[in-house]
């Protein structure tokens, strides 16, 4: 249960998305169970637990693939991963996520830093991209001691031993890709190089609906429109509607600011049963007009949040290969 800033507000104005979240009468939400870490000896990743920033309760869950301790002198690159959820849902510790990152460490042979941001509707947009930001900066910071940004905490021993520093890569599913968009936007300090990005379905919205929404509403039963609705409801600025450029980001004033913005290379996955498809068809398509580097990956029977489900084990595993294959790859374009 999380206490909210503004508790009487939320009380008195919204009571959650039934099954996902409740908000309750003194304002509170409570969400799904959670995971512990785990360094269990059968596991496939050891999980840590790291405090980012004591102010706003930032923390980062690591996943260290348990197969490293045959090469201990080696270095790992880094996935820093944002997870799903609407922006409403799920931390670093819910279990499906947990699952995936433990899967994504073991495949990736890498470490896997996993952001619990901050949530709706206790923290709207843009709390979850300055989070993003701030993680990016306790890295650099793990990479030079000298570097400006104060550390709340000691250095982490997994990272300032293990991490591959020029080889960071981020990944992001829904909501999380939809905050790698806008971490990469306003990006400022660059002194932690990204080599990449693995877009998994970016959450996008608007007011008008596109015709994957309209033909797909009924049978996407992973992310329902009208659920998604409810999602940007909470999670918007007061006041905002989904073409508020969080949501859209196929206005003129963001076209300017992404043509400017330094994108790496990017692997935007596209799911085929969901019907959020077209909107990222057309980021997609908005990427390489601006001649930005980005693959794009369709998986044809892939749901909204397929990694996460155990129906579908074998898209997920193809994400898995294809993330491994574009992270091999060698090239000089960085951020």
């Amino acid at each position: 249960m999380a206490a909210c800033k503004s508790s009487e507000l939320l009380a008195r104005n919204y009571t959650g998305v039934p099954g996902l979240f409740d908000v309750l009468p003194d304002g509170s939400v409570i969400r799904s169970d959670i995971l512990s870490p785990s360094i269990a000896a059968n596991s496939s990743s050891f999980t840590r637990d790291v405090l980012v920033d004591r102010g706003t309760g930032l923390q980062v869950r690591i996943f260290l693939p348990a197969a490293h301790s045959a090469c201990k002198a080696s270095t790992l690159s880094i996935i820093v991963y944002f997870h799903g959820g609407g922006f409403c849902m799920w931390t670093a510790d819910t279990l499906y996520v947990h699952n995936f990152c433990a899967k994504l460490a073991r495949a990736a042979h890498a470490l896997v830093v996993s952001v619990s941001y901050r949530l709706a509707p206790e923290h709207r947009l843009p709390a979850a991209y300055e989070d993003g930001a701030r993680v990016l900066q306790w890295l650099a910071g793990h990479k030079d001691s000298s570097h400006s940004f104060k550390l709340d905490e000691p250095l982490d021993p997994w990272i300032v031993s293990l991490a591959d520093f020029s080889q960071c890569f981020l990944m992001g599913e829904g909501a999380g890709a939809n905050v790698i968009h806008h971490v990469m936007l306003g990006r400022r300090e660059k002194s932690l190089p990204v080599h990449g990005l693995i877009l998994v379905h970016p959450l996008f919205g608007g007011e008008e609906r596109t015709p994957s929404e309209v033909e797909l509403e009924k049978t996407d039963m992973a992310a329902p429109i009208d659920m998604l609705d409810e999602f940007w409801k909470y999670c918007l600025p007061l006041g905002a509607d989904r073409n508020h450029h969080f949501s859209n980001p196929f206005g003129d004033e963001v076209a300017k600011s992404l043509s400017d913005a330094e994108f790496p290379r990017a692997l935007l996955v596209v799911a085929g049963r969901s019907s959020l498809q077209d909107r990222q068809f057309e980021y997609f398509n908005l990427l390489k007009s601006l001649n930005k580097d980005v693959l794009l990956l369709f998986l044809k029977n892939a749901a909204h949040g397929f990694e996460y489900m155990e129906g579908q084990v074998d898209q997920a595993k193809i994400l898995l290969q294809f993330t491994v294959q574009f992270m091999a790859e060698k090239t000089s374009k960085v951020s």
